[in-house]
């Protein structure tokens, strides 16, 4: 091998670069993606054609047209052409525009739910301290009064924590905001707010709870019922009893494990400290 065909291997080398960024620029003048591809393989042959006429292996030429074909098609693929680079000048503006205005309206809600955030907290401070106006002043600005904040630690709604305590004055003031009166607390059991208002014995706010349309056969995950909590817990709650009863409670309704309040109620006074509840239970399962 001559020292002209090294030279024309240096050439081709820096011909391949020259060829991609010629090819690229061509495209984006001319508009077009055929007229670009015309020219080039015509400069190509035309540079193959000097350099077989210049150098003594026969195979360099075709070597250096591949080469120059492969840089092209590079070049060729990733130029835009003018009606591309028109296209992107008269949307770029009005893409920035949109990425701000999704930028400003982001901003937004992430304020907005910072506030909702900050709203549910006061709202949980004021019912610690049963400062009801405190309360109604934070939770009335509540976008979501059924809203859990810090759910992954086990908060339950506001609903559901009135029930629980049996605030009855927050319990009416969250209904009256809208408050879903059967939200379940995932976090234990899903027992609804009249389960909690029943198991703790206050008849008052299971009167509120069913009188805005609380299921009274709503169970929990192991199949309990708001009567189950009222024959059960705390050794029974006879007048919530005698209320869920007339409000249309089903005593024959069994839990997970086949056994009815009355099974249970049977089973948990042995020294008769239910006796009345047991007494309700069974008249009203023989009048069914």
């Amino acid at each position: 091998m001559c020292d002209c065909d090294f030279a024309w291997i240096l050439g081709g080398l820096l011909l391949c670069v020259v060829g991609g960024v010629a090819a690229r620029v061509l495209q984006t003048q001319t508009n077009s993606r055929v007229i670009p591809w015309v020219v080039y393989l015509v400069a190509v042959g035309v540079v193959c054609l000097v350099a077989s006429a210049q150098v003594r292996d026969p195979g360099l030429p075709v070597v250096l047209a591949i080469a120059l074909i492969i840089a092209g098609s590079i070049g060729l693929r990733n130029a835009p052409t003018k009606r591309d680079v028109r296209i992107s000048e008269a949307i770029a503006p009005r893409l920035a525009s949109l990425r701000s205005d999704l930028s400003d309206e982001a901003a937004q809600v992430i304020d907005e739910t910072d506030r909702q955030y900050e709203l549910h907290r006061q709202a949980r401070q004021a019912f610690a301290r049963r400062d009801l106006l405190a309360f109604r002043k934070a939770a009335v600005s509540l976008a979501d009064i059924d809203l859990k904040r810090d759910a992954d630690r086990g908060f339950p709604s506001l609903l559901v924590a009135a029930a629980e305590a049996g605030a009855t004055d927050f319990v009416t003031f969250l209904l009256s905001r809208g408050a879903r009166v059967d939200q379940a607390d995932t976090y234990r059991g899903h027992l609804t707010p009249l389960q909690y208002a029943a198991r703790k014995g206050d008849l008052l706010t299971v009167q509120v709870l069913v009188e805005h349309g609380a299921n009274v056969n709503a169970q929990d995950q192991w199949g309990y019922t708001p009567l189950w909590c009222a024959a059960i817990c705390h050794g029974g709650h006879r007048d919530i009893v005698d209320f869920l009863l007339r409000s249309g409670a089903n005593p024959a309704l069994a839990d997970s494990q086949g056994r009815t309040p009355l099974d249970w109620a049977t089973m948990n006074c042995p020294k008769d400290q239910n006796a009345a509840v047991v007494a309700a239970l069974r008249a009203a399962i023989s009048s069914r």
